[in-house]
Protein backbone atom coordinates (compact mmCIF):
# COMPACT_ATOMS: atom_id res chain seq x y z
CA UNK A 1 0.00 0.00 0.00
CA UNK A 2 1.30 3.18 -1.37
CA UNK A 3 0.39 6.43 0.84
CA UNK A 4 0.61 9.56 -0.87
CA UNK A 5 -0.09 12.65 1.64
CA UNK A 6 -2.67 15.59 -0.17
CA UNK A 7 -2.71 19.19 0.84
CA UNK A 8 -2.98 22.72 -0.05
CA UNK A 9 -4.59 24.59 -2.87
CA UNK A 10 -5.12 23.30 -6.53
CA UNK A 11 -2.12 23.37 -7.96
CA UNK A 12 -0.19 21.40 -4.93
CA UNK A 13 -3.37 18.83 -4.99
CA UNK A 14 -3.19 18.33 -8.83
CA UNK A 15 0.63 17.71 -8.31
CA UNK A 16 0.55 15.39 -6.00
CA UNK A 17 -2.52 14.08 -7.65
CA UNK A 18 0.55 13.23 -10.29
CA UNK A 19 2.44 11.99 -8.29
CA UNK A 20 -0.10 9.32 -7.20
CA UNK A 21 -0.76 8.00 -10.94
CA UNK A 22 3.27 7.79 -11.76
CA UNK A 23 3.54 5.92 -8.48
CA UNK A 24 0.41 3.51 -9.32
CA UNK A 25 1.73 3.58 -12.91
CA UNK A 26 5.25 2.35 -12.02
CA UNK A 27 4.07 0.36 -9.36
CA UNK A 28 1.12 -1.59 -9.91
CA UNK A 29 0.53 -0.98 -6.07
CA UNK A 30 -2.45 0.47 -4.76
CA UNK A 31 -2.36 4.42 -4.33
CA UNK A 32 -4.40 5.76 -1.50
CA UNK A 33 -4.84 9.87 -1.48
CA UNK A 34 -4.25 10.95 2.55
CA UNK A 35 -6.72 13.88 2.35
CA UNK A 36 -7.47 14.12 6.26
CA UNK A 37 -6.20 17.91 6.16
CA UNK A 38 -9.49 18.90 3.89
CA UNK A 39 -11.50 16.55 7.06
CA UNK A 40 -9.79 18.73 9.84
CA UNK A 41 -9.95 21.93 8.31
CA UNK A 42 -11.11 24.33 5.62
CA UNK A 43 -8.39 24.76 3.73
CA UNK A 44 -8.87 26.99 0.88
CA UNK A 45 -11.31 25.45 -1.78
CA UNK A 46 -10.99 22.27 -0.23
CA UNK A 47 -10.40 18.87 -2.26
CA UNK A 48 -11.29 20.31 -5.38
CA UNK A 49 -9.86 16.90 -8.19
CA UNK A 50 -13.35 15.43 -8.04
CA UNK A 51 -15.42 18.25 -8.16
CA UNK A 52 -13.13 19.92 -11.28
CA UNK A 53 -12.40 17.27 -13.13
CA UNK A 54 -14.56 14.45 -11.94
CA UNK A 55 -11.91 12.33 -11.22
CA UNK A 56 -12.56 9.33 -8.42
CA UNK A 57 -9.24 8.79 -6.68
CA UNK A 58 -8.52 6.27 -4.14
CA UNK A 59 -8.79 8.93 -0.87
CA UNK A 60 -7.92 7.39 2.74
CA UNK A 61 -11.79 9.11 4.27
CA UNK A 62 -13.36 6.80 1.72
CA UNK A 63 -11.74 3.64 2.44
CA UNK A 64 -10.75 3.54 6.44
CA UNK A 65 -13.84 2.35 8.29
CA UNK A 66 -15.27 5.22 9.51
CA UNK A 67 -14.63 4.68 13.47
CA UNK A 68 -10.96 4.61 12.63
CA UNK A 69 -10.71 7.47 10.41
CA UNK A 70 -12.50 9.51 13.10
CA UNK A 71 -9.87 8.54 15.74
CA UNK A 72 -7.20 9.32 13.33
CA UNK A 73 -8.43 12.95 12.66
CA UNK A 74 -8.85 13.03 16.77
CA UNK A 75 -5.27 11.73 16.88
CA UNK A 76 -3.35 13.67 13.97
CA UNK A 77 -5.50 16.95 13.84
CA UNK A 78 -7.72 17.76 16.79
CA UNK A 79 -4.76 16.38 20.04
CA UNK A 80 -1.88 15.95 17.83
CA UNK A 81 -0.77 13.18 19.89
CA UNK A 82 0.04 11.35 16.64
CA UNK A 83 1.42 12.28 13.45
CA UNK A 84 -0.71 9.87 10.19
CA UNK A 85 1.99 8.05 9.19
CA UNK A 86 2.23 6.45 13.07
CA UNK A 87 -1.19 5.68 12.89
CA UNK A 88 -1.24 4.21 9.48
CA UNK A 89 2.11 2.03 10.90
CA UNK A 90 -0.32 0.54 13.93
CA UNK A 91 -1.06 -2.35 11.48
CA UNK A 92 1.56 -2.56 9.62
CA UNK A 93 5.30 -1.51 9.11
CA UNK A 94 5.74 1.54 7.29
CA UNK A 95 8.02 3.27 5.35
CA UNK A 96 8.06 7.60 5.15
CA UNK A 97 9.71 8.97 1.96
CA UNK A 98 10.16 12.30 3.05
CA UNK A 99 10.37 15.40 0.20
CA UNK A 100 13.44 17.34 1.44
CA UNK A 101 13.07 20.31 4.48
CA UNK A 102 9.34 20.36 3.80
CA UNK A 103 7.29 21.03 6.97
CA UNK A 104 10.19 20.58 9.30
CA UNK A 105 8.01 20.59 12.51
CA UNK A 106 5.57 18.43 11.90
CA UNK A 107 8.45 15.71 9.91
CA UNK A 108 10.95 16.61 12.83
CA UNK A 109 8.16 14.49 15.21
CA UNK A 110 8.89 11.35 12.80
CA UNK A 111 12.39 11.46 14.00
CA UNK A 112 11.58 11.69 17.35
CA UNK A 113 8.76 9.13 17.75
CA UNK A 114 8.13 7.12 14.08
CA UNK A 115 9.80 4.17 14.47
CA UNK A 116 10.01 2.90 10.70
CA UNK A 117 12.48 4.01 8.18
CA UNK A 118 12.39 7.67 7.00
CA UNK A 119 13.78 7.96 3.48
CA UNK A 120 14.47 11.65 1.75
CA UNK A 121 14.22 12.73 -1.32
CA UNK A 122 15.28 15.69 -2.70
CA UNK A 123 12.92 18.33 -2.90
CA UNK A 124 10.86 19.32 -5.98
CA UNK A 125 12.91 17.42 -8.25
CA UNK A 126 12.62 14.18 -10.93
CA UNK A 127 13.28 11.03 -8.03
CA UNK A 128 12.10 8.08 -9.63
CA UNK A 129 13.54 5.72 -7.02
CA UNK A 130 11.66 7.07 -4.32
CA UNK A 131 8.93 4.01 -6.31
CA UNK A 132 11.37 1.49 -5.80
CA UNK A 133 10.86 1.75 -2.18
CA UNK A 134 9.44 -1.84 -1.00
CA UNK A 135 6.44 -2.13 1.54
CA UNK A 136 4.13 -0.08 3.12
CA UNK A 137 4.72 3.46 2.06
CA UNK A 138 4.01 6.90 3.17
CA UNK A 139 5.15 9.72 0.74
CA UNK A 140 5.25 13.34 2.22
CA UNK A 141 5.63 16.28 -0.18
CA UNK A 142 4.23 18.30 -2.74
CA UNK A 143 6.10 16.61 -5.66
CA UNK A 144 6.60 19.60 -8.12
CA UNK A 145 8.33 18.81 -10.98
CA UNK A 146 7.68 18.30 -15.08
CA UNK A 147 9.06 14.77 -15.10
CA UNK A 148 6.36 13.22 -13.14
CA UNK A 149 4.03 14.79 -15.66
CA UNK A 150 5.89 13.97 -18.79
CA UNK A 151 6.01 10.31 -17.43
CA UNK A 152 2.58 9.64 -17.91
CA UNK A 153 1.89 12.85 -20.06
CA UNK A 154 -0.77 11.55 -22.11
CA UNK A 155 -2.30 10.00 -18.97
CA UNK A 156 -2.46 12.91 -17.09
CA UNK A 157 -3.64 14.85 -19.91
CA UNK A 158 -6.70 12.73 -20.10
CA UNK A 159 -7.11 12.69 -16.24
CA UNK A 160 -6.86 17.11 -16.07
CA UNK A 161 -9.46 17.81 -19.06
CA UNK A 162 -11.01 20.85 -17.80
CA UNK A 163 -14.47 21.42 -18.32
CA UNK A 164 -15.91 23.41 -21.07
CA UNK A 165 -16.93 27.23 -20.08
CA UNK A 166 -20.75 27.55 -19.73
CA UNK A 167 -20.82 31.12 -18.24
CA UNK A 168 -20.82 34.08 -20.96
CA UNK A 169 -17.52 35.95 -19.14
CA UNK A 170 -14.95 32.97 -19.47
CA UNK A 171 -16.22 31.59 -23.07
CA UNK A 172 -15.68 35.32 -24.08
CA UNK A 173 -12.15 35.84 -22.60
CA UNK A 174 -11.41 31.76 -24.18
CA UNK A 175 -12.39 33.94 -27.59
CA UNK A 176 -10.28 37.19 -26.74
CA UNK A 177 -7.16 34.94 -25.79
CA UNK A 178 -7.76 32.64 -28.83
CA UNK A 179 -7.64 35.53 -31.30
CA UNK A 180 -4.73 37.28 -29.71
CA UNK A 181 -1.01 36.96 -29.41
CA UNK A 182 -2.17 36.64 -25.72
CA UNK A 183 0.80 36.87 -22.80
CA UNK A 184 -0.95 35.31 -19.70
CA UNK A 185 0.88 36.98 -16.75
CA UNK A 186 0.55 35.90 -13.22
CA UNK A 187 0.96 38.13 -10.43
CA UNK A 188 0.30 35.93 -6.81
CA UNK A 189 0.38 37.86 -3.75
CA UNK A 190 -2.16 36.98 -1.20
CA UNK A 191 -0.73 34.79 0.98
CA UNK A 192 2.59 34.71 -0.78
CA UNK A 193 3.06 38.61 1.43
CA UNK A 194 2.66 36.65 4.54
CA UNK A 195 5.13 33.41 3.68
CA UNK A 196 7.96 36.02 2.30
CA UNK A 197 7.43 34.55 -1.47
CA UNK A 198 6.54 37.48 -3.03
CA UNK A 199 8.44 37.57 -6.10
CA UNK A 200 10.36 41.27 -6.67
CA UNK A 201 8.52 42.97 -8.85
CA UNK A 202 11.31 43.89 -11.29
CA UNK A 203 10.73 40.08 -12.06
CA UNK A 204 7.52 41.29 -14.10
CA UNK A 205 9.26 44.39 -15.11
CA UNK A 206 11.45 42.72 -17.12
CA UNK A 207 9.62 39.61 -18.55
CA UNK A 208 7.40 42.32 -19.66
CA UNK A 209 9.43 44.16 -21.86
CA UNK A 210 11.23 40.70 -23.01
CA UNK A 211 7.19 39.45 -24.25
CA UNK A 212 7.02 42.88 -26.37
CA UNK A 213 10.23 41.89 -27.99
CA UNK A 214 9.52 38.78 -28.91
CA UNK A 215 5.79 38.74 -29.27
CA UNK A 216 4.15 40.73 -32.18
CA UNK A 217 1.55 43.33 -30.92
CA UNK A 218 0.77 41.48 -27.55
CA UNK A 219 -2.15 41.48 -25.79
CA UNK A 220 -1.49 40.69 -21.87
CA UNK A 221 -3.87 39.14 -19.35
CA UNK A 222 -3.44 39.54 -16.04
CA UNK A 223 -4.29 37.10 -13.68
CA UNK A 224 -3.81 37.42 -10.00
CA UNK A 225 -5.47 37.16 -6.35
CA UNK A 226 -5.27 40.58 -6.05
CA UNK A 227 -6.34 42.16 -9.27
CA UNK A 228 -7.44 45.36 -7.71
CA UNK A 229 -3.50 45.84 -6.79
CA UNK A 230 -2.58 45.10 -10.60
CA UNK A 231 -4.79 47.55 -11.76
CA UNK A 232 -3.60 50.27 -9.42
CA UNK A 233 0.00 49.40 -9.95
CA UNK A 234 0.14 48.57 -13.79
CA UNK A 235 3.01 50.74 -14.17
CA UNK A 236 4.45 49.00 -11.38
CA UNK A 237 4.49 45.80 -12.71
CA UNK A 238 6.08 47.08 -16.34
CA UNK A 239 3.26 47.92 -18.23
CA UNK A 240 2.68 51.04 -20.01
CA UNK A 241 -0.40 53.19 -21.37
CA UNK A 242 0.23 51.75 -24.33
CA UNK A 243 0.12 48.30 -23.64
CA UNK A 244 -3.13 45.77 -24.53
CA UNK A 245 -4.13 44.65 -20.90
CA UNK A 246 -7.18 42.52 -20.10
CA UNK A 247 -7.56 42.02 -16.57
CA UNK A 248 -9.66 38.75 -15.85
CA UNK A 249 -11.20 39.58 -12.48
CA UNK A 250 -14.37 37.15 -12.98
CA UNK A 251 -13.11 33.95 -11.23
CA UNK A 252 -12.36 33.32 -7.48
CA UNK A 253 -13.85 31.75 -4.94
CA UNK A 254 -15.00 27.83 -6.08
CA UNK A 255 -14.45 29.72 -10.10
CA UNK A 256 -10.51 30.16 -9.21
CA UNK A 257 -9.24 27.00 -11.16
CA UNK A 258 -10.84 28.69 -14.27
CA UNK A 259 -7.98 31.00 -14.04
CA UNK A 260 -5.69 28.27 -14.70
CA UNK A 261 -7.60 26.51 -17.41
CA UNK A 262 -7.64 30.14 -19.60
CA UNK A 263 -3.72 30.46 -18.91
CA UNK A 264 -3.05 27.42 -20.20
CA UNK A 265 -4.93 28.78 -23.70
CA UNK A 266 -2.89 31.61 -23.64
CA UNK A 267 0.19 31.78 -26.25
CA UNK A 268 2.75 32.92 -24.04
CA UNK A 269 2.51 32.98 -20.50
CA UNK A 270 4.88 34.92 -17.73
CA UNK A 271 4.73 32.48 -15.01
CA UNK A 272 5.77 33.08 -11.34
CA UNK A 273 7.12 30.55 -8.32
CA UNK A 274 3.45 29.39 -7.68
CA UNK A 275 2.53 25.68 -8.50
CA UNK A 276 -1.20 27.30 -9.69
CA UNK A 277 0.80 29.18 -12.84
CA UNK A 278 3.64 26.47 -13.10
CA UNK A 279 0.77 23.77 -13.80
CA UNK A 280 -1.02 25.96 -16.14
CA UNK A 281 2.54 25.90 -18.12
CA UNK A 282 2.45 22.73 -18.39
CA UNK A 283 -0.79 22.02 -19.25
CA UNK A 284 -0.70 24.76 -22.20
CA UNK A 285 -0.25 22.69 -25.31
CA UNK A 286 0.49 25.27 -27.60
CA UNK A 287 3.55 23.75 -29.83
CA UNK A 288 5.28 27.22 -30.16
CA UNK A 289 4.64 28.71 -26.51
CA UNK A 290 7.02 30.92 -25.18
CA UNK A 291 7.28 31.22 -21.18
CA UNK A 292 8.94 32.76 -18.84
CA UNK A 293 9.94 31.21 -15.70
CA UNK A 294 11.47 32.72 -12.27
CA UNK A 295 12.61 29.10 -11.08
CA UNK A 296 14.74 26.15 -12.14
CA UNK A 297 11.73 23.97 -12.47
CA UNK A 298 11.73 22.48 -16.04
CA UNK A 299 9.20 23.45 -18.56
CA UNK A 300 9.31 20.70 -21.47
Amino acid sequence: MRYIMINGGLGNQLFQYIFYRFLEEITGDECILCDDEFAASEYHNGYEIERIFGLKAKRLSEIMPPDEWERLLELSHKTKTKTVPEILSEKAPLTVVQEGLLFSEYASSFTNRFNGKIFGAEANSYTPQVGTVEGNVYYFGYWINAFWFYYIRDLILKDLTFPPFTDDFNINMHTRIRHANSVAVHMRRGDFISYGRLIDISYHQISIEEMRCKVKDPTFFVFSDDIQWCRENFLTMGFNINDNIVYVDGNSGLNNYKDMQLMSYCQNMIIVNSSFSYLASLLNQNPNKYIINPTTRDII
